[in-house]
């Protein structure tokens, strides 16, 4: 699949490769910019924060650990739509 990208750009492989890369990398930031935004907003948010800190308690998890979870189920939901 690289070897045929490559090619149809006139690139090399190696080429195609870093940019395939750059580009891989540049979506995981851009994803963790959102999720970590997301986190924030729960965290100013007085009856969110109690909500999840509720649910953190009743599923024995840590608050920081159930905070990144809702903001990951929540980045993941309004980024892939079915």
């Amino acid at each position: 699949m690289l070897v045929e990208k490559a090619k149809a750009n006139n690139t090399s492989l190696t080429e195609t490769i870093k940019a395939d890369a750059k580009w891989l990398a540049d979506q995981e930031f851009e994803k963790e910019k959102k999720i970590k935004a997301i986190e924030a907003e729960i965290k100013k948010t007085p009856i969110w924060l109690e909500n999840v800190e509720t649910k953190s308690k009743t599923l024995n998890i840590p608050l920081i650990e159930m905070i990144r979870i809702d903001a990951e189920y929540i980045y993941n939901t309004n980024n892939n739509p079915e």
